[in-house]
């Protein structure tokens, strides 16, 4: 701070002596005019005296300041350090004749940004403090990788560091936002909340160049998904024309959406330990609801056939019997003609029985897919509504905070609880509602 001291002293010596002398020559012919006039004379003998005298006062101010130790505020040369340490604020340009600002970059790649003003900044400052400010945020975590005061440069790695996950969410979002991915970019202390003064934009490409592939590859699993739906029983209960399974659906609308979020968050991020134990229990609760429902089924339907097979089987077993005892028909007063009887009644009563059981339906046939995801043998059930409700919330609420926050939601523990009993009370309902008929049938 000495040197800056003297230096603005002899500067201000100098600029005293030379409008002394530039003031002596006027004062000079006005002399000569004027003759001995004594108030002229009074008047060109006054000046240089003032000058003078304020140079000698600012030597005494400088003389009474001891090495290292401030002029009294106020005093002129700290006026003119203030102003010196204005003028020396470095700025973030796009070229500053040596160096020009990157315009255009990507995540995981190296940004330079050109830098006026950086060398008579840093002998005051440590470059190593500086940050990297892109759309607005600092990011405190990316280090400088390269300081070139010479040449007025600095380079950042632009890395995805977890502790700036938030910023680095803010900033790939607003860059995806802004058109053409140009955004604001300059630098500035790592603890200070205002960056130099910047007039560079930087195009930064959010998704990589091999999004396209990504996408198509999505596009393609959708459009299979929607093919094998229609033409097979990927979806269905049973055969290609059988209805609509509601448990079948949730469980692929689940699976498309959590792959296309995580590829959707690696594309931006790069990121790939993206998933969640939300998104997991999703799936998990998808596919048990998934299971349950196909045993649902088919337990519904062997309990009818398994009831059938009894009562043919003790029909069975009392017609070879009563072949056997055929010849004792009409000796009613014996032990082998009253058994005889009785089973023969026995039979009577197993074969209204049989017939009184329902016929097994034909294989239920889809009507449209709507009305085979909501409704059953009677009509639009509220267990089957409600269900499709909540799968359709959580899945736009996951979809947003995905596509808001670049991660997949956290859902708590009420709101999986939420989605596991209306999967519950759906599989509780499916027991005793009625099988779907054929179409055409009543």
């Amino acid at each position: 701070m000495c040197d800056i001291h003297r230096t603005v002293l002899a500067l201000m010596v100098c600029s005293s002596l030379r409008a002394s002398f530039q003031s002596s020559a006027p004062l000079a012919q006005l002399s000569s005019t004027a003759g001995n006039h004594p108030s002229a004379n009074g008047r060109a003998n006054a000046k240089p005296t003032r000058i003078a005298d304020s140079t000698a006062d600012i030597l005494r101010t400088h003389a009474s300041v001891s090495p290292g130790q401030l002029p009294p505020e106020g005093s002129a040369t700290t006026t003119q350090q203030s102003e010196s340490e204005t003028l020396i604020q470095p700025a973030v340009v796009q070229s500053n004749g040596r160096m020009s600002t990157q315009t255009w970059c990507e995540l995981n790649g190296s940004v330079t940004i050109a830098i006026t003003g950086l060398k008579d900044w840093a002998t005051a400052n440590n470059p190593n403090d500086l940050r990297i400010f892109l759309a607005g945020r600092v990011l405190p975590q990316s280090e400088p990788m390269l300081i070139s005061i010479s040449q007025g440069y600095v380079n950042f790695q632009l890395r995805l560091d977890p502790v700036d996950r938030d910023n680095w969410v803010q900033v790939l979002t607003a860059a995806r936002d802004a058109k053409k991915n140009r955004i604001p970019i300059s630098v500035g202390l790592k603890d200070s909340k205002q960056p130099f003064e910047s007039m560079a934009y930087i195009t930064l490409n959010v998704f990589p160049s091999y999004t396209l592939g990504v996408v198509s590859l999505l596009g393609f699993l959708l459009l299979g998904l929607i093919v094998l739906a229609n033409r097979t029983a990927l979806l269905r209960d049973g055969t290609r024309t059988s209805p609509f399974s509601l448990a079948r659906l949730q469980m692929a609308c689940w699976f498309y959406l959590v792959i296309a979020a995580y590829l959707y968050i690696w594309l931006i991020t790069g990121g790939y330990n993206n998933l969640t134990s939300s998104a997991l229990s999703l799936i998990g609760i998808s596919g048990a609801t998934g299971i349950a429902a196909i045993g649902v089924d088919k337990q519904k339907k062997s309990q009818a056939a398994t009831e059938r097979l009894k009562l043919e089987a003790q029909k069975s077993a009392l017609t070879r019997r009563l072949t056997d005892l055929r010849m004792y028909e009409s000796a009613v007063d014996t032990s082998l003609g009253q058994e005889f009887q009785q089973r023969k009644i026995r039979l009577f009563e197993l074969e209204a029985d049989i017939a009184a059981l329902p016929m097994a339906p034909p294989p239920a046939t889809s009507v449209s897919f709507l009305q085979d995801i909501t409704a059953d043998g009677n009509g639009i059930g509220f267990h089957r509504f409600q269900m499709l409700i909540w799968t359709v919330v959580f899945s736009i609420i996951f979809a947003k905070s995905v596509y808001a926050d670049l991660a997949m939601p956290t859902f708590d523990a009420s709101l999986l609880a939420l989605m596991g009993v209306s999967s519950g009370t759906y599989l509780g309902f499916k027991l005793p509602e009625t099988p779907k008929q054929a179409r055409g049938t009543s």
